[in-house]
């Protein structure tokens, strides 16, 4: 009852020299949890329709691996069917009381929604992760969104267009199929202004479910603005807690 499973249900993550099972790795919960959701994300999330199926046949076919032998991370001889409920849950995926923020700033003045963005999605209940997409890796904000039903996305106007970061996140939820999900948008501009208007089509057009409408401001937010873009993610946050029944 070995299941050697190639890439699936394996870790980004790696293992300390010479060992390979897990009851010789220290912190194997790391493995199993954050690692391994990560390598979900940036590998399997487009894909996660085939992970169920697999887990489907294992059940047609009586099958009940005791060691899970992935090529990447460690062997599982104690956790192999934790590690696959895992994988099962983020496929399809179990949603958590989160919303995940996602933003551009080129100078800085979109950055300034943040604060009273991460206050309406507490008020609500939920916590906010937040993510600086010209700092942080796309994988992290991917392992994020797993199982956040929502998300708010904030973008500067760069040459009448999407900030090029908050574009490349757009079109990376795309290719990884993580669009049924609500979402808020706002941001700020110079002189022109098109950027929140083309990141809330462009949601749209994936499938997500955009919420109200987006924030736009010409410079820095005052006092108002930052009261709208919280109450935009409030909402956003309530919205998407009690579609999901959270």
């Amino acid at each position: 009852k070995v299941l050697f499973s190639c890439d699936a249900f394996g870790s980004f993550k790696r293992l300390p020299d010479g060992l390979i099972m897990e009851g010789d790795v220290e912190d194997v919960d790391e493995y199993m949890h954050n690692a391994s959701k990560k390598y979900f994300a940036g590998v399997f999330s487009g894909q996660r329709e085939w992970v169920l199926k697999a887990l489907r046949k294992f059940e047609d076919l009586g099958i009940a691996p005791t060691v899970l032998a992935p090529s990447h991370g460690p062997l599982y001889d104690v956790n192999a069917k934790e590690i696959m409920s895992l994988w099962s849950s983020w496929s399809r995926p179990v949603y958590v009381k989160k919303v995940v923020v996602a933003f551009g700033s080129m100078y800085g003045m979109t950055g300034k929604f943040v604060d009273a963005v991460v206050e309406g999605v507490e008020e609500a209940g939920g916590e906010a992760v937040v993510f600086d997409l010209s700092e942080n890796v796309p994988v992290d904000v991917l392992t994020e969104v797993l199982d956040a039903p929502g998300l708010m996305i904030g973008s500067s106007t760069y040459e009448h267009h999407i900030f090029p970061k908050v574009k490349q996140f757009l079109n990376l939820l795309e290719l990884k199929k993580l669009t049924d999900r609500s979402v808020g948008v706002f941001g700020s501009f110079g002189w022109s202004g098109e950027a929140t208007r083309k990141a809330a089509e462009q949601l749209v057009s994936m499938g997500f479910r955009l919420v109200g409408k987006p924030i736009a401001v010409l410079g820095s937010p005052v006092q108002e603005d930052l009261e709208k873009a919280k109450a935009l993610a409030k909402t956003v946050a309530e919205t998407v807690f009690s579609e999901r029944g959270l």
